[in-house]
């Protein structure tokens, strides 16, 4: 058994099929499909299997690739700590995080990150609260940036996030500096899917509400086109948006909102270098942001 067949399992695990694996590891697919039966003969276990949707793991397949992913991330561990120890930084990061963060805040920690250190491998794994916590439980991701807060990780605070209504520049509420959630609540609303529908639904839920959900969207641009199109209205975090917004105007609500960003962790102490080093930038990030804003304010 090697550490490569370890990684081609993870990685038809992950992709979904051998086209994908072989392309995720530089490799051609016979040798893709060579390692991973040398190493269903060596376990005695049938791991995988073709399925309708694609490549299926087997019920031994799922018992043991939770250890293989731990195995994995141990060895990059001591892979990083050794050349770290040599004098030279390299590595690799994988980092799960909500879509709803990943126009703004992820590029403003990733930039910061990569000037300090250019050899580290950034990988970058886009889902929900939900998605990234089990990313993270099974090792997938190393690090997660979350709205959420999991009692079986260490979270730190990295920015809040405030919500932010969303009209058509016609409406009548429009001309409105600040909204209150009592007046959304019998207008038509267009759900964001991309991570954001439990902040929302949070906020109507302290009122007492529930919002009036006539379209759904994973995608922020597409929410906003159907907000500017006069399809609803909708509530969007401030780090979601995209740098330009056309057609749509956007009002705090009243009173303000807002969510936690959050950076989680399985266990500090166990972290990789690259993700120790990931986790200090933000906070770094975060008390320099601070520090702005005070002397700004």
């Amino acid at each position: 058994m090697t550490f490569t067949q370890l990684r081609i399992f993870d990685a038809l695990v992950r992709e979904g099929g051998y086209t994908a694996a072989a392309q995720a590891l530089g490799m051609t697919q016979p040798a893709i499909s060579h390692a991973i039966s040398k190493l269903e003969r060596e376990l005695g276990l049938m791991l995988l299997r073709r399925g309708r949707g694609g490549m299926e793991l087997t019920a031994q397949g799922k018992k043991i690739l939770g250890h293989v992913r731990e195995i994995l991330t141990q060895t990059d561990c001591l892979i990083q700590v050794a050349v770290e120890v040599a004098g030279s930084e390299r590595g690799r990061l994988r980092i799960g995080l909500i879509t709803s963060v990943a126009t703004r805040l992820a590029p403003a920690l990733l930039a910061g990150f990569r000037k300090h250190h250019p050899h580290v491998e950034v990988v970058l794994f886009e889902g929900t609260d939900q998605e990234v916590a089990e990313w993270l439980r099974s090792s997938v991701v190393n690090i997660g940036l979350l709205a959420l807060r999991f009692p079986e990780f260490t979270s730190h605070s990295i920015k809040s996030d405030r919500a932010l209504v969303a009209l058509p520049r016609n409406h009548p509420l429009a001309r409105n500096k600040t909204i209150s959630i009592q007046a959304m609540a019998r207008q038509p609303f267009v759900m964001s899917k991309a991570g954001c529908e439990p902040f929302i639904q949070s906020i109507y839920g302290q009122e007492g509400l529930i919002p009036n959900v006539r379209y759904e969207a994973r995608d922020i641009s597409t929410v906003l086109g159907m907000v500017r199109e006069g399809l609803g209205v909708s509530i969007v975090p401030e780090l979601a948006l995209p740098e330009k917004v056309s057609g749509v105007r956007l009002v705090p609500l009243r009173p303000v909102a807002k969510r936690e960003i959050v950076i989680a962790t399985r266990n500090d102490q166990s972290m990789s270098p690259a993700a120790k080093a990931f986790l200090a930038r933000a906070l770094q990030w975060r008390k320099q942001k601070a520090v702005t804003k005070s002397a700004v304010g």
